[in-house]
């Protein structure tokens, strides 16, 4: 995957163009509001990795959209500063140029959900809130990555499928190598857009921050452009049990599907996926034309931001957590429902299911509270009663 997108970045950066973009004031312009800023013109030295501007911010913007910097574990801490490029009056002579605007994105975490969450969906409401949703289409991501791991490739993959487009995602690292390869001293953006808001985070113990509804508008908007829904309420209305291949998988699936057939009933299509192997861009697919999205609390859970209006997400608790916490407050256009699991590890009446290989010892599989999963399912029914179970129900007897 890297090497691809290196290759993208060689066509991209093969015209140069005007490396500042200058004021009648004889400088190079920044501009900033609601903790983002757009600069026109600002470089990095290849050599020593400092970033360079004709034109500081007065308040530097922050890396990451946490509103505690003070977490300093080895996973977190690496984005905790602002950005802070230093004061250079002449623009460098020896470059490579990205044209348009670049959206720089400080990559912190490889952990699926979290892509999405503490940097996708922020840099998304940042580019909103600055009013730029109109240069999405063009927008592209720098990405900088500050952990140890030889393949980011979860990261490159969110930012694809935000894009649709390979040519818009860049790495830091790959245009470095581009520019020594070509003896450049510097490697220059045109605009160059910073910043992340402070109150556009979910809400988990381990960091602190909060999520409103208009925070997942423009992400929202961009992937509906980017990928239409097709009308399928003319075939019917379709619930998802989204299960998992290891950790945190149901330990009885069938009988989950059964009760949802029979809760539910009406013109309906009910199936099981794993998401493990299917690409990014089939799974939103999947996910925007899902009316009800039965998860374990976990990554497959935050595809709740993305069902259509009206739609209803089932949480199946797991070891205490549950992301309908942080999600169903904020995201008004889903209907929320939790439902209580446990875990089947050391319950003798599984003791089978690990001798025959079918449960890791690592793997915390779930027992879900069926009464309970009734319930959500019934209120699920009654929530989408006008859109989903008016088309050809099948009779109640």
């Amino acid at each position: 995957m890297i090497w691809s997108v290196t290759a993208v970045v060689f066509c991209l950066l093969h015209t140069q163009i005007t490396a500042w973009h200058i004021s009648s004031g004889g400088k190079a312009t920044t501009t900033c509001a609601f903790g983002v800023c757009q600069y026109h013109g600002v470089c990095v030295d290849v050599r020593t990795k400092v970033w360079e501007t004709q034109s500081p911010a007065d308040t530097p913007p922050m890396l990451n959209n946490r509103n505690s910097t003070v977490i300093e574990e080895e996973m977190y801490h690496t984005c905790n500063m602002n950005f802070r490029p230093v004061l250079k009056f002449d623009r460098p002579k020896d470059y490579i140029q990205v044209p348009g605007p670049t959206y720089f994105v400080c990559c912190w975490i490889y952990h699926f959900g979290h892509i999405l969450i503490n940097m996708l969906l922020p840099a998304f409401h940042a580019l909103g809130k600055f009013g730029l949703s109109d240069e999405l289409p063009e927008m592209k991501y720098l990405l900088d990555f500050r952990f140890d791991k030889d393949t980011p490739d979860a990261v490159i993959r969110w930012f694809d499928l935000a894009t649709a487009s390979h040519e818009q995602v860049l790495t830091l690292q790959d245009l470095i190598q581009r520019a020594l390869a070509e003896n450049k001293t510097h490697v220059c953006f045109e605009r160059f857009v910073v910043g992340m808001m402070y109150d556009s985070l979910l809400h988990y113990d381990y960091h602190h921050g909060s999520v409103i509804s208009h925070n997942l508008e423009t992400i929202r908007n961009e992937f509906s452009r980017l990928y239409p829904r097709s009308n399928t309420r003319q075939n019917g209305c379709r619930l998802l049990i989204l299960d998992r291949a290891e950790n945190r998988f149901i330990v009885d699936v069938g009988r989950l599907l059964r009760l949802s057939a029979k809760t539910i009933r009406g013109n309906w299509s009910m199936v099981v996926e794993m998401f493990e192997h299917i690409p990014l861009s089939h799974q939103y697919k999947i996910i925007a034309e899902t009316d009800i999205l039965i998860t374990v609390s976990g990554t497959g859970s935050h595809w709740a931001l993305f069902l259509p209006e009206g739609a209803v997400s089932i949480v199946i608790k797991s070891h205490n957590r549950n992301v309908n916490d942080g999600i169903c407050g904020h995201a008004n256009h889903v209907k929320c429902f939790s439902v209580n699991s446990r875990r089947i590890e050391g319950d003798t009446a599984h003791e089978d299911l690990r001798d025959k290989g079918w449960i890791k010892k690592k793997d915390w599989p779930v027992v879900l509270n069926y009464a309970e999963m009734k319930n959500a399912l019934l209120g699920a029914r009654q929530h989408l009663q006008s859109d989903c179970l008016a088309i050809d129900p099948v009779s109640e007897d």
